[in-house]
């Protein structure tokens, strides 16, 4: 499922001058209705937090010659923005926190000395080294969130798609799509694309319209709430999964 009709939209701040993947993790997050805002550094960060509230910060531990470190800005200026602090404007927040959550990415020397950046994990709910999957980045954003990721597993020999436990048949022509776009999970793919690849790679004859009617019926069988698009998703580049299917293993 998606954010439940009474919370508010989730909003992420990445605060990394190179992060990694940064368009793909903000795709997957769009789809259950997080938005991803990125800032180079702590400096534009204070600034950023009391404008947007953002509800998790996104925070690369790096080493900084001129500008605000690490430990500065969680332990000294944090607290001072902190919209989740007594009286402030998310006190009475629908996660309960107590304190805007930190997801630490780190490479380098912290990634790779076991125990060196465990004086900063008591003010960070979670820590992962670089690289790090985006998938696995995406998860945690989510269960930090409380927001879970749909359950989706396809069935290819069946033609069946389990949601949340649910199975579903679908025809030929949409396992076609949904093996395309499984199969393409980090790279959006147009109509015109998916025509294409449907002619290259099954020998199938198809145009844009019978493409996007495809989706729109996968859509209706599978979406549990259709007009939010949870599962598969576009925005203007391309149609995408929202997460990778497991695949059935008989």
């Amino acid at each position: 499922m998606s954010l439940v009709a009474d919370r508010p939209e989730g909003r992420v701040l990445w605060v990394d001058a190179q992060p990694e993947s940064l368009d793909l993790v903000s795709r997957l997050l769009h789809a259950h209705r997080v938005t991803v805002q990125c800032v180079p550094d702590f400096e534009t960060a204070l600034s950023r937090i009391q404008a947007w509230v953002p509800h998790l910060l996104l925070l690369d531990y790096g080493w900084s010659a001129t500008g605000m470190h690490y430990e500065t800005f969680v332990y000294a200026e944090l607290p001072l923005v902190d919209p989740y602090g007594v009286g402030n404007k998310l006190f009475d927040n629908p996660w309960h926190y107590t304190a805007i959550p930190i997801v630490l990415v780190t490479g380098g020397l912290p990634a790779t000395v076991p125990g060196y950046v465990i004086p900063h994990l008591s003010r960070v709910a979670y820590f992962l080294p670089k690289p790090c999957g985006v998938s696995h980045l995406v998860q945690r954003v989510l269960d930090i969130l409380l927001i879970s990721l749909l359950s989706f597993t396809l069935e290819p020999h069946k033609r069946r798609v389990w949601i949340e436990g649910t199975s579903h048949l679908i025809s030929p022509r949409e396992l076609d799509i949904l093996l395309l776009l499984a199969h393409s999970y980090s790279q959006p793919l147009t109509a015109l694309q998916l025509v294409r690849r449907l002619y290259d790679e099954k020998g199938i004859i198809s145009n844009e319209g019978q493409v996007r009617v495809t989706i729109h019926r996968i859509r209706r069988k599978l979406e549990p709430e259709p007009t939010q698009f949870q599962l598969l998703c576009n925005e203007g580049n391309g149609y995408f999964l929202s997460r990778k299917p497991a695949w059935h293993s008989v």
